[in-house]
């Protein structure tokens, strides 16, 4: 490091900016993700353990993308790099399973809403009032349109022509 390449070789974030977790999530997106994606890392590190690091960060980025979501009170499906993103898997065996292991996250999190009950709350003794209602239905059908955008996504919609769905 040097004072001629400081200002491109070094990131500056601002805590506060936006949730805690938010800029967790972008540190760890910008500068994680870009070192296990180096090439001359992953050759240092050999297949097995690269293999292993990276799919470790793409889970840990997986979850922290959900934790974020939930956070801000809303179903956040989590995308793995795509071709040209740094952490995109080059082989193909390897990018399928990730796509794959990405398509069972949102399998689950889609379940999730879809089993919310909306008499919960009366199942354990509460006595909800009808607002408690709905703002449950108002909920589930911001959670519902919000995973549905994000379905129809160019992104996403990368990932489900990839896979053949």
């Amino acid at each position: 490091l040097t004072e001629a390449n400081v200002s491109s070789e070094t990131s500056i974030y601002e805590i506060g900016a936006s949730p805690p977790f938010g800029n967790l999530e972008l540190k760890s997106k910008n500068s994680s993700l870009v070192v296990v994606s180096n090439h001359t890392n992953q050759l240092n590190w050999g297949d097995l353990t690269s293999r292993e690091i990276t799919g470790n960060l793409h889970s840990y980025l997986s979850s922290m993308s959900i934790v974020c979501g939930q956070v801000s009170a809303e179903t956040r499906l989590p995308t793995p790099p795509l071709d040209g993103e740094h952490g995109a898997l080059s082989e193909t065996h390897n990018r399928i399973a990730l796509l794959e292991g990405t398509l069972l996250t949102w399998k689950k999190q889609i379940k999730n809403v879809l089993q919310q009950d909306p008499e919960a709350q009366l199942k354990l003794g509460l006595n909800p009032t009808p607002d408690t209602e709905i703002s449950f239905w108002k909920t589930r059908a911001n959670n519902l349109n919000s995973i549905s955008e994000q379905l129809s996504s160019k992104p996403n919609r990368r990932i489900l022509r990839a896979l053949e769905i």
